[in-house]
């Protein structure tokens, strides 16, 4: 019996293997067992659930199909259940990776994944799923986000693209469009983002990363406006992933000292965006929606001019109607929030230091002075908690960035930076032996010829 279902589930992987379309389909109908099956049912129940979900999820038009899953019963109940916390796309990938080594196994030769990358829509669709179900199991982890199968990460991208624009901050993300890719002789459909504006936090180039090393100013108009901007943008997106290295630096040249400012910022990477909740995720930087404070004057009237029906027009093709929902309730909140505790600033009073009020005349002057002394306190501390404005997380995350690299090997540039180096180093040596009338001869070992 054993041998049996050994070889039927090698046959199966080898079948399941060769159409992602066909494992797909699998992958659903074992989904839909497990959600269904308990472990109290008898194996004659649990075989007539099989059948039944196999009728059910598939039509006459998978006939092999259903003749291949049924007569691989045994196996597919067998497969292990995923944990009860998986979004849809983790436990899909889980089934693929599965066939995949099953296919494996039964078949050295096969080589399924060279099978797969032949195809190349295939080996996309593969890349896709499991790219997905990895960022919904950083969503969780991160911000308890239910990401909805089918709401992929090109959608979330775009999306985001254009919201920016609609507000009329097109530049704070990169640029994302949907593209149409043939190859072939089958058209892909897929993402264009272009390339960001500024200077990359994760680079391993040595040049760049000695143009953080010179970074001292953090206080110009450029980084208040942009950080501030994107605290409001990522919570009416639901972005729950703009850590330091999901965003792009713009550094001013050195000053006479050598010293490097912070002009602005550009988010990348939406992948998480757009989530099933409307508050209480994790912001990066921020403790709570609450802490957004100062706000640009036109962004604050195109907030003021969202709608349901403007939202549907816009990314109503790519996000999930409870999704819009959802982004509705956190538009109405930042709506009541500008209205009540936000300071509107002026496009050319970013300079927030230079132009804050001496003194309290009315609520909005107390907001922004005890926003900025906030800012101000919040520097330098290491405590998430103690961190409430964006600003704030890049000072900390650069200076952080720049002890690390102070602390590890230093690299050269170039090979002529290299060679100046050992040259000196070469200097600093202490010779091994003195030349002239003073020089110590070693003394020898042994009996000694002569007087």
């Amino acid at each position: 019996m054993e041998a049996g279902i050994t070889g039927k589930k090698e046959k199966l992987g080898r079948e399941l293997i060769g159409d992602l379309d066909t494992l797909k389909k699998a992958a659903g109908v074992v989904m839909a067992f497990q959600a269904q099956v308990n472990k109290d049912m008898e194996e004659t129940e649990k075989s007539a659930l099989m059948e039944q979900v196999i009728g059910e999820k598939l039509g006459e038009q998978d006939r092999d199909l259903k003749n291949l899953l049924s007569g691989n019963k045994d196996f597919l109940m067998g497969v292990p259940a995923p944990d009860r916390w998986m979004s849809a796309a983790e436990k899909r990938d889980q089934f693929f990776k599965l066939a995949l080594i099953q296919a494996k196994a039964s078949d050295p030769n096969a080589k399924p994944l060279d099978r797969l990358i032949e195809d190349g829509k295939a080996i996309h669709q593969f890349a896709d799923a499991a790219r997905a179900a990895d960022a919904a199991s950083t969503a969780r982890s991160n911000a308890r986000l239910n990401l909805d199968e089918g709401n992929e990460l090109t959608s979330r991208n775009i999306a985001s693209s254009r919201m920016a624009e609609l507000l009329g901050i097109g530049d704070i993300i990169a640029h994302s469009e949907p593209m149409k890719v043939k190859m072939g002789g089958k058209v892909m459909t897929g993402c264009f983002m272009e390339f960001a504006k500024g200077t990359d936090l994760s680079s391993k180039s040595e040049r760049v990363q000695r143009m953080f090393d010179q970074v001292e100013i953090f206080d110009t108009a450029g980084l208040y406006r942009d950080a501030a901007t994107l605290e409001v943008f990522d919570f009416l997106c639901g972005q729950a992933d703009r850590h330091e290295k999901n965003m792009f630096y713009q550094l001013s040249e050195p000053d006479e000292n050598g010293k490097r400012a912070i002009t602005g910022l550009q988010g990348i990477d939406s992948d998480l965006a757009f989530g099933d909740w409307a508050e209480g995720f994790n912001m990066n930087g921020l403790q709570s929606w609450k802490d957004t404070t100062f706000i640009d004057a036109g962004l604050a009237e195109k907030v003021k001019g969202l709608d349901r029906d403007t939202l549907e027009y816009a990314i109503g093709d790519l996000i999930p109607q409870k999704q819009i929902d959802v982004m509705m309730q956190r538009v109405n909140l930042i709506k009541d929030h500008i209205e009540k505790d936000m300071v509107i600033v002026e496009p050319d009073k970013w300079d927030l230091n230079a132009h804050k009020p001496e003194k309290a005349e009315n609520h909005t002057d107390q907001r922004y002075l005890d926003a900025f002394a906030r800012m101000e306190e919040s520097l330098g501390n290491t405590f998430p908690w103690g961190i409430r404005h964006k600003n704030v997380q890049v000072n900390n995350k650069i200076n952080q960035h720049k002890d690390e690299r102070a602390k590890g090997p230093k690299v050269a540039l170039s090979f002529k930076e290299l060679e100046g180096k050992e040259r000196r180093q070469a200097l600093r040596r202490e010779p091994k032996m003195t030349i002239g009338k003073d020089r110590v001869l070693p003394k020898k070992e042994g009996p000694q010829l002569g007087p």
